[in-house]
């Protein structure tokens, strides 16, 4: 377990700190629904988490372009769909899928629903490898001026070779975060 512990904290500081590249992969991988209109320009931009670096960037039509993944820390372009970074060290890497993303916004309520679904993701270092997939679902009220996205967020990770999560648990016991919009398009 502490060797488990110590590739994790490696893969989560020492790679991002190297170049990547893009791969193409076909689009389809966003679903915006909007309940009550259009997706409303105010939620367009980049919005960032208080707490695990978990930030989206919303199009005009409601599409996320970018995300900053809790696992890696770094903007993943979501219409290329994947992440690749090479290590320092020869044959170490990280490699990154995204899945499908939904978000869905009800104006009434000014409720924002966002899913976003790793597909894979494998980290290699020089003493061992990570692979496993993610779902993470978001939801909650915008403010009323727009500038802040109060949240539960349930967070699902699937590392092979280890326990699954204890979703009864997880569903229970959502995470609180505040997204902040730093940044409009």
């Amino acid at each position: 377990m502490k060797r488990m512990i110590v590739l994790v904290v490696f893969g989560l500081i020492i790679l991002p700190l190297v170049g990547c590249q893009g791969h193409s992969r076909e689009e389809g991988r966003v679903n915006v629904t909007v309940e009550g209109g259009e997706f409303p320009a105010f939620l367009v931009g980049t919005w960032e988490a208080d707490q695990h670096d978990w930030a989206f960037t919303f199009d005009a039509n409601g599409n996320i372009s970018t995300v900053v993944h809790t696992l890696w820390h770094v903007p993943i372009d979501m219409n290329k769909g994947f992440y690749f970074a090479e290590g320092i060290e020869e044959g170490t890497f990280a490699f990154f899928v995204m899945g499908d993303c939904e978000a869905d916004y009800d104006a009434a309520d000014r409720q924002l629903k966002v899913k976003i679904m790793m597909d894979s993701y494998e980290i290699k270092t020089s003493v061992g490898s990570l692979t496993g997939r993610s779902e993470d679902y978001f939801e909650g009220p915008v403010s009323e001026d727009g500038t802040l996205w109060q949240v539960r967020w349930r967070g699902y990770g699937y590392l092979n070779g280890a326990t699954p999560p204890d979703i009864n648990n997880i569903n229970a016991n959502p995470e609180p975060l505040v997204f902040a919009k730093i940044e409009s398009e």
